[in-house]
């Protein structure tokens, strides 16, 4: 992260507003390629305090997901917090059992987990990610998506 952006994040954490870096949806879409399918966040006492971004790329078949810690007082961007997401390719359309699942974490990251990525041509996916914070996980799932 730049200058520029770190006193970005320092100023809108002390005004108590939350932001999610673009900086962090654009890395996850140049790591990941393809198409951004399923955006969510995960919020602690109403403030966003991460985002669980899911792409699909036709042309390899794949689907990828990434958690970004969000910024701000409550999401304590750039501070070593347990953070993980996963992501499973499921075996049929209920999605009650899976034939592929990749996590990353959880493991003290600060400002992201993943990008994880599946094989999931002609299949559903199910991800989700998190962050604890305040003693509790602080989780996003998307259920079942991206059925072809």
């Amino acid at each position: 992260m730049n200058r520029a952006a770190k006193v970005l994040v320092a100023a809108v954490g002390l005004a108590g507003a939350t932001i999610v870096p673009s900086a962090a949806t654009s890395s996850a879409a140049e790591s990941c390629g393809g198409s951004l399918i399923w955006h969510g966040v995960a919020k602690d006492s109403g403030r966003v305090v991460g985002a669980l971004d899911v792409y699909w790329n036709g042309s390899t078949g794949t689907n990828c997901a990434k958690f970004s810690r969000a910024g701000g007082e409550f999401g304590d961007y750039g501070q070593g917090r347990l953070t993980y997401v996963r992501l499973s390719t499921c075996a049929t359309k209920a999605c009650t059992s899976y034939i592929a699942q990749k996590v990353d974490g959880p493991k003290v990251y600060a400002y992201y987990a993943g990008p994880v990525k599946v094989g999931a041509r002609n299949h559903c996916v199910q991800a989700d990610g998190g962050v604890y914070l305040h003693g509790a996980w602080r989780q996003v799932g998307t259920g079942t998506i991206g059925c072809r």
